[in-house]
């Protein structure tokens, strides 16, 4: 389980597909957040975001990577 492998990480790279929407085979911001807690990952990073998630980006709470974005770990 993600919950599992990711708790108390010092960064989650975490794909977030859509929103809220649930496709199979992805992941959706809302299901993240409302499973963070259980993760608790100092650091988490989004990914993988299709236009409906780039759409939103000003109602996340935490990082996300960009097209030549350089990440210090």
């Amino acid at each position: 389980m993600l919950c599992e492998a990711a708790r108390n990480a010092d960064i989650l790279i975490a794909e977030a597909y859509f929103y809220e929407k649930k496709i199979k085979g992805h992941m959706d911001y809302m299901t993240l957040i409302s499973n963070y807690e259980k993760i608790r990952a100092k650091r988490l990073m989004l990914i993988h975001m299709h236009t409906d998630m780039l759409a939103m980006l000003d109602r996340i709470a935490f990082e996300y990577t960009e097209d030549g974005k350089i990440v210090k770990i």
